[in-house]
């Protein structure tokens, strides 16, 4: 007869991410997941199989967690440059320590893994789709009311404004100011404008 699990598997999971987020999917030894995850090496393989099982657990959940967010954001009602704007904005602040200034893990996780892991490459392109079918969405939307030009193509501006997002996660792990980002913010927006 199995023994019953004496750790709650989402926040072992939860706790495994924050591991990953902070050091990376090489640099994270199987003794810091352990460790951080409050469980003996033999749970974490039978639980979650092998660190590469794990980390795919680990970015499926923040990829959800993520692609949740944006959707909440996106789909609010009011003008999307407003709704933009506060996205950037919120982004953008706080970055006074480590734990806030770690980038994207999808994007980090493209820079690492997908090159050379095609599990991963595959997981990410779900990923930037889906949020690429969101921005497209919202921007589509605002085209319908006259909010934003109409000739603008939704799908290349789209996925402009995620190459910024993922970019502006890359910048902010190097502490730049805040007028940098700002001024990358108020330059990237004004694609909006153009016919």
């Amino acid at each position: 007869m199995a023994r019953p699990k004496e750790f709650d598997e989402e926040q072992a999971l939860a706790a495994a991410l924050e591991v990953f987020w902070e050091k990376g999917y090489e640099a994270a030894s199987v003794q810091d997941l352990t460790e951080r995850m409050g469980i003996q090496k033999a749970s974490l393989y039978n639980t979650f199989g092998d660190k590469h099982a794990l980390f795919v657990r680990a970015l499926c959940a923040y990829s959800t967690e993520t692609l949740d967010w944006y959707r909440e954001q996106l789909e609010r009602s009011g003008p999307l440059r407003v709704t933009l704007a506060t996205m950037f904005r919120e982004m953008n602040e706080g970055c006074e320590d480590d734990e806030d200034c770690r980038g994207c893990l999808c994007v980090n996780s493209a820079v690492e893994l997908a090159p050379h892991d095609p599990a991963i490459a595959a997981l990410l392109e779900q990923h930037n789709q889906a949020q690429e079918d969101l921005f497209r969405r919202a921007l589509e939307r605002a085209q319908a009311s006259g909010e934003i030009p109409a000739a603008l193509d939704a799908v290349a501006t789209a996925r402009y404004l995620l190459n910024v997002i993922a970019g502006l996660g890359v910048a902010r792990k190097g502490g730049p100011s805040q007028k940098r980002l700002d001024d990358i913010v108020r330059i990237s927006l004004s694609i909006l404008d153009r016919h």
